[in-house]
């Protein structure tokens, strides 16, 4: 099995593979529970090969799952049967129960739709048509912005219980999971605790470094500079990684409401580097990354949120002149800043 190939970032998954870092039968269902780029069935499929290819093992220490356990094979079989009846119980027919659909754009105001359905093929076409008619839209009118995955959740009347899944554009479940509030009445799920936990994963990334992540955060957006991975710091002890040892975090400044702020986002090693120009208020991290980096200095990278937040306002108050939007003055500034990266 190529477990490189279950890495959600690519990046990461080079790295690992260039400096010939390999991963046990434990370490290998972790990166397969976290991946979101593969369906259901080829990580089913992957946790069987698991067992079939690689030595078993006692299971490690896990904060959330205290059993001493000699077999991590047979713990897999028990989270295989789980998840397969999750699945079974996502798509049976309940009276009782409804489906709604999320679809999950970049932007920071997603919500559910209003329409609820009581079957969850009927569920799954109308996402399939809203998705085909988003792509069949005309390029310069297409439908801003963009769907990059889609939530369906089965809920349960008259009860805070539910199941969801996530599903790519091409209609295929991707990841399922019960809520919190079914799964702490269910002690057959307790398995699944022990793949969320902390494991040694290398990444190419340094303090400083502009990173993305695939799926959007309402609260933090999807691009970040790095202060500090969980890895980087003694088991999670400096001032900073203020984190247990089931933490796979990573400290970061992001942006929001134009705002930039500090905070961690779960499971580092979804990272990949940001090779994209950032615009609008995302652009103010190029600068963050610059400084964090010694790059540039304080003073030049309050100037670069001045100009920027100068340009958003005429940008705002002057909608007469598009692609107009950085003054001659203003970009020979940020230019330079640029070239000092």
């Amino acid at each position: 099995m190529d477990i490189y190939s279950f890495f959600n970032s690519p990046d990461v998954a080079e790295h690992c593979k260039n400096i010939g870092h390999t991963f046990n039968a434990f370490e290998s269902a972790v990166i397969i529970n976290q991946c979101y780029t593969k369906s259901f069935d080829e990580r089913i499929s992957a946790y069987r090969d698991i067992i079939s290819e690689y030595p078993d093992m006692e299971v490690p220490p896990v904060f959330h799952y205290e059993k001493h356990t000699e077999s991590f094979h047979k713990v897999l079989e028990q989270i295989i049967s789980c998840e397969e009846r999750t699945l079974e119980k996502f798509l049976e027919h309940e009276t009782g129960a409804v489906y709604r659909v999320r679809f999950n754009r970049n932007t920071p105001h997603d919500d559910y739709e209003n329409t609820v359905y009581t079957v969850y093929e009927k569920a799954l076409n109308d996402v399939l048509e809203e998705i085909k008619g988003e792509e069949e839209a005309d390029e310069g009118l297409r439908i801003h912005p963009k769907i990059l995955n889609v939530t369906i959740q089965k809920r349960y009347l008259d009860s805070d219980d539910c199941i969801t899944a996530m599903i790519s554009k091409s209609g295929s479940i991707m990841t399922i999971d019960i809520g919190y509030c079914r799964r702490g009445s269910h002690d057959e799920r307790e398995p699944l605790d022990i793949l969320d936990c902390y494991i040694h994963v290398p990444t190419p990334f340094k303090k400083g470094d502009l990173v993305e992540y695939d799926l959007y955060d309402s609260s933090m957006g999807n691009v970040f500079v790095i202060q500090e991975l969980s890895h980087d710091s003694p088991r999670h002890e400096s001032s900073i990684m203020r984190s247990d040892t089931n933490d796979m975090i990573a400290w970061v400044y992001y942006q929001s409401d134009g705002q930039v702020n500090c905070e961690c986002m779960h499971f580092y090693p979804n990272l990949r580097y940001c090779k994209r120009e950032l615009v609008g208020d995302e652009s103010i991290l190029k600068y963050v990354s610059l400084f964090v980096q010694d790059k540039i200095c304080l003073c030049e990278l309050l100037a670069a949120q001045k100009f920027l937040l100068a340009d958003k306002i005429r940008t705002e108050q002057i909608d007469n002149f598009p692609g107009n939007t950085i003054s001659p003055d203003i970009q020979g500034l940020l230019e330079n800043f640029k070239k000092k990266g």
